[in-house]
């Protein structure tokens, strides 16, 4: 038995390994503002590809506000449904990943969807027309 891990141990993984997780967001939003509202020229809109959802939907949402751009998501995945294939569908991740589509996708000016598919499951799911 003295080869598995004791809980204080899975305990403190865990939380190191969401600190990194959370410290590594932050620096990867910091980077998008940066890009999207200091170096680049001011577009008309944003049109982003979704997925990946975090940390770029928040960087281009709060970056279409800051710059009056219009925010376009152009459907091609739900990045939860993808997470959830390699963490679980049951992972606290995957939940989290999950509000941040459904969301952020409230605050879009605008959808584009890559299949008949996709576009029906956003309007029957999610309310997207």
């Amino acid at each position: 038995m003295a080869d598995r891990p004791s809980t204080i141990t899975k305990v403190i993984f865990s939380l190191d390994a969401f600190a990194v997780c959370s410290s590594h967001y932050a620096l990867s939003v910091c980077m998008l503002m940066w890009f999207l509202c200091v170096k680049i020229p001011a577009p008309d809109v944003f049109i982003i590809q979704n997925p990946p959802s975090v940390p770029t939907l928040v960087a281009v949402q709060w970056a279409s506000w800051f710059r009056q751009a219009a925010f376009v998501v152009d459907w091609h995945n739900f990045g939860y449904t993808l997470l959830g294939l390699s963490l679980g569908r049951s992972s606290w991740f995957e939940r989290i990943y999950h509000w941040f589509e459904k969301h952020y996708w409230r605050m879009a000016d605008g959808a584009l969807c890559v299949t008949r598919a996709m576009q029906h499951e956003l309007a029957q799911k999610w309310g997207i027309t």
